[in-house]
């Protein structure tokens, strides 16, 4: 029983911890980027948390990330005008 509490705590805790650190570095980033406020990035996860598509100002970004390092992926799109919002 106490193993196996232990191994349940084990694979939870890393998780949690890397997809606050990838979500706030990935929008760090993309508000950088694009000179569009943090307040305006909106992200999502996908592929569990390992990549974040982040969007904003009219734009969006794939990012792949590991730990704390994000890398973009591919070229910016171009998002409709409501998607994000406009400044």
């Amino acid at each position: 029983m106490h193993r196996t509490l232990t191994l349940a705590i084990l694979l939870v805790l890393p998780a949690a911890a890397g997809c606050v650190t990838n979500q706030s570095t990935a929008s760090a980033m993309y508000s950088a980027q694009f000179d569009c406020p943090e307040e305006q990035v909106e992200w999502d996860t996908v592929g569990g948390y390992t990549a974040i598509m982040v969007r904003g100002c009219g734009f969006q970004q794939l990012y792949a990330c590991n730990n704390a390092t994000c890398v973009a992926q591919g070229e910016r799109r171009a998002v409709g005008p409501t998607a994000g919002g406009e400044r």
